[in-house]
């Protein structure tokens, strides 16, 4: 029997500041079906006049993209998912 699954790695908004409830979608790093490694500029956030980038969790490709540039997400709300490499 065959107990591979197709487990996902969920990439999410980190919670930056206490009063920080939601950012930008700034500028993406990679489209979907992209290899990514592990600490690879991922996605370009604008918090207020401030840019930050969020690295990739994890190495695999970049299954889904939630948001598009310009989207308001809140903290850990899932704005992609990699699959992981095995």
């Amino acid at each position: 029997m065959d107990e591979e699954t197709d487990v996902l790695e969920e990439v999410t908004i980190p919670d930056l500041d206490e009063n920080v409830e939601s950012v930008e979608i700034h500028f993406w790093h990679v489209d979907a079906g992209d290899v990514v490694e592990e600490g690879d500029d991922f996605v370009d956030i604008q918090i207020g006049k401030n840019t930050m980038t969020i690295k990739a969790p994890c190495s695999g490709i970049l299954n889904e993209i939630f948001y598009d540039e310009g989207d308001e997400v809140f903290i850990d709300d899932v704005i992609a998912t990699i699959e992981p490499e095995r």
